[in-house]
């Protein structure tokens, strides 16, 4: 595993955190997921059948149109990852752009779009 860190391809990391470092990310981290989480709960407990009947309502076009505005990096298809991989690029720095979809590979536009379920499931 050394020798693939080594190298500037899918194993590269920019600097060595110390575990008190590491402790304090995290625990900043773990807390900010659990707020977010909590309201998002909450909001979908209050509107969630309203929101699901919402989106059902609209055709995937305009779900699809509705998600770019809202995130307009999300990946628009399956195969991102793949697409990037056959493209050569440098994992380090050519995939900047695309760091939310490598940390959530399985949602995209297309997906999001066609199935409600999907959507509204998130939560």
């Amino acid at each position: 595993m050394k020798d693939e860190q080594a190298q500037d391809y899918w194993f590269c990391y920019t600097r060595k955190l110390n575990d008190i470092e590491a402790k304090s990310f995290l625990c900043g981290d773990v807390e900010k997921i659990k707020a977010s989480h909590a309201y998002v709960k909450c909001a979908v407990e209050m509107h969630g059948d309203a929101i699901f009947r919402a989106w059902r309502k609209r055709s995937p076009a305009k779900r699809a149109v509705l998600l770019q505005e809202v995130e307009p990096k999300i990946a628009k298809r399956k195969g991102l990852n793949m697409d990037l991989s056959i493209a050569g690029l440098n994992c380090e720095s050519d995939w900047s752009p695309y760091r939310k979809n490598l940390l959530v590979p399985y949602l995209d536009v297309e997906t999001l779009a066609k199935i409600p379920a999907t959507f509204v499931g998130l939560t």
